[in-house]
């Protein structure tokens, strides 16, 4: 499994059919309708032994019946019984794994006194050294025909790092490790599916949903509470998994936490009659007790703003959620915010359409027309993509592509990928030191700080 060429099954298909190959296989793979690919294709592979040996569960939904799906108890099963436990930790060695793990939750400990893993140390149910910390991951990606599909599955929180370049080339003291994240390696061996869940099975019925996340906190408390005996270096122990939070971007945190407030709440004009229940799942921002007049704005960043002392007083959120049956502390920290939606599909997008709208104003004299502006800007882009030789993906800008329909309503930016964020923050950057360079308009220089100064993120 450390090695994997990812090809649809119609391609294997059609491969089977132009080869000479005498093999049983390899001709029953031929004979496979293509309508028929992929379920066809992966009944041969089980046949000739080529499939993971990973028990399916099945559980009836409201939307359908025999659903399948695979818990991270039998994933952690099949990772022991095949000396692959490593890949839940990124570490080989096991004195190494426990040095580390013991280490993590020392670290944890100052920060999140109250986790119930301390106190099951204490009374000598666990061995912190043997806790291997989970995260949860969710996310609602795009099925071949682009309708959504529910993707949900446990990773392990340490791993190899994010890029190699950052190892260090030297063994350093466990206790001024910092510490790998998961993001080196192939997903199909770092993240570990417990279901795939087609955009019809839980549109209507949320209690499909519920009823998946359901199943995976139960076994997910089975796993950190009563663990699991495994092998290593030819030793067996008990080694818990315990889940330190959810993450995923905000559609999905809303669904599976079932989330009463939300950034979808944020209001979309300037006065209306009904009284917004606020914004945030975490604070009261935006809430109103009367219409128009809320008691935390949520527009305001200041560091004095109002809604910085109710952050965690009132959560947004239903306390019986499923997720919320895994054990944990304190609910509002079980749900970890995804930076990099936040930002490149949140923040940062946010801030490029609107900081390209008040550029469009200081270019008037490029064009009388919008459109034409808006061209000139392109080209700009366009040239700097070339430069660089990188991929632009946009092919023009437009009002559509700001998110700006009329004059007066706010740019929200109208693309869906993230690294078009990334993109243009970077020539952003550059647009404004050949345009802007010794502006005196205080509008522009604002524009001028945020790349200047949040450029680490746009690159990541």
């Amino acid at each position: 499994m450390s090695c994997f060429a990812q090809v649809p099954c119609k391609d294997v298909i059609l491969h089977a059919r132009a080869s000479s190959s005498k093999e049983p296989a390899v001709k029953r793979l031929a004979q496979i309708p293509i309508s028929h690919s992929e379920n066809g294709a992966h009944k041969v592979f089980k046949e000739a032994g080529c499939a993971l040996d990973i028990p399916l569960s099945y559980v009836d939904l409201s939307t359908q019946k025999a659903m399948p799906y695979i818990t991270m108890t039998s994933w952690v099963q099949f990772l022991n019984k095949t000396n692959r436990l490593h890949y839940l930790t990124g570490l080989k060695n096991a004195l190494e794994r426990q040095r580390v793990c013991y280490e993590f939750w020392q670290r944890v400990k100052v920060l999140r006194p109250d986790h119930p893993v301390f106190t099951l140390a204490a009374a000598g149910r666990v061995r912190l050294e043997d806790v291997v910390p989970l995260l949860h991951h969710g996310d609602e990606g795009r099925s071949y025909r682009k309708t959504p599909i529910m993707i949900i599955s446990t990773h392990g929180l340490l791993g190899r790092g994010s890029h190699t370049a950052e190892r260090p080339k030297h063994k350093v003291a466990v206790e001024d490790d910092c510490m790998g994240l998961n993001f080196l390696g192939s997903t199909v061996t770092t993240h570990f599916i417990f279901a795939a869940m087609p955009h019809a099975l839980y549109k209507w019925a949320p209690d499909a949903l519920e009823t998946m996340l359901t199943l995976y906190a139960k076994d997910l408390r089975k796993l950190a509470l009563n663990g699991i005996e495994v092998t290593e270096n030819n030793e067996l122990r008990r080694l818990h998994f315990f889940c330190y939070g959810a993450k995923g971007d905000l559609p999905y945190l809303g669904k599976a936490g079932q989330f009463t407030r939300t950034y979808s709440m944020c209001p979309k004009s300037s006065s209306s009659k009904k009284c917004c229940q606020g914004i945030c799942f975490i604070c009261n921002a935006g809430v109103e007790q009367q219409p128009n007049k809320p008691d935390h704005p949520w527009e305001d960043f200041r560091a004095s703003a109002s809604w910085l002392g109710t952050v965690g007083l009132n959560p947004g959120f239903n306390q019986h959620a499923p997720l919320l049956k895994v054990p944990h502390d304190h609910s509002v920290l079980f749900y970890r915010l995804d930076i990099w939606h936040c930002w490149h599909l949140g923040v940062g997008k946010a801030f490029i359409a609107s900081a390209l709208v008040v550029l469009l104003d200081a270019i008037a004299d490029e064009g009388d027309s919008l459109e034409t502006r808006l061209s000139n800007m392109f080209a700009s882009y366009s040239a700097h993509c070339k430069r660089l030789k990188v991929y632009g993906y946009l092919a023009s800008f437009t009002r559509d592509f700001l998110g700006w329909d009329k004059a007066n309503n706010m740019p929200a930016g109208h693309w869906s990928k993230g690294f078009v964020t990334t993109r243009l923050f970077v020539w952003l950057q550059e647009y404004l030191e050949d345009h802007f360079k010794d502006t005196r308009d205080p509008m522009i220089q604002e524009i001028e700080f945020v790349p200047r100064h949040q450029l680490f993120m746009a690159l990541t």
